[in-house]
């Protein structure tokens, strides 16, 4: 949601976009006032909405909710601040667009916990599931019928599962792999 929030904020000013050809034009403060007054009940709903991690996009997105609540017509320094806002808003979707998002998947005695993400809002949906071909234990209703490349059938249990928020660390073991080459 965040992402779609800054984008819609980039497409209605582009006179703020350094990369925008009307970047430098005069921005209407009536249009502007109008798009804030509609733009904030979703940024309050992003803000207020259960499980935001603070992120750079999130962080974005509070100083643009500083900005509407608290900078008027007659501030000084308010195109300064709008075009600094708009700088930033237009660095945040660059950096999504070239760094995919981390995803791990948690074991525990060799049983997946979860999948994890540092953007799962940002993984495309699809449909993810878990088979565990070691079924010793498993009730005769859990068991799947998995057809092979070869043509032959294996039995297995299974699951779907969805991407979760990673309260881990998953940049700092991302480095640790690189170093090591794996």
């Amino acid at each position: 949601m965040a992402r779609n929030l800054l984008q819609e904020l980039i497409e209605t000013f582009p006179q703020a976009d350094p990369a925008s050809e009307f970047h430098g034009e005069e921005i209407n403060g009536c249009e502007a006032v109008n798009f804030i007054s509609e733009f904030i009940p979703d940024v309050r709903e992003h803000l207020d909405s259960e499980g935001n991690r603070e992120s750079e996009a999130l962080a974005v997105l509070k100083a643009c909710w500083k900005f509407i609540e608290n900078v008027t017509d007659e501030y000084p320094e308010r195109t300064d601040k709008f075009f600094d806002l708009r700088e930033r808003v237009r660095n945040v979707l660059s950096d999504r667009r070239h760094e995919p998002p981390t995803v791990a998947v948690i074991l525990e005695g060799g049983l997946v916990q979860c999948i994890v993400s540092d953007r799962p809002n940002d993984i495309q949906s699809m449909n993810l599931m878990v088979l565990d071909y070691d079924t010793e234990g498993a009730d005769e209703e859990e068991l799947l019928q998995v057809p092979q490349k070869d043509g032959s059938i294996s039995t297995a249990t299974g699951r779907y599962v969805g991407f979760d928020y990673a309260e881990i660390g998953l940049a700092a073991v991302m480095d640790q792999l690189d170093a090591r080459g794996w």
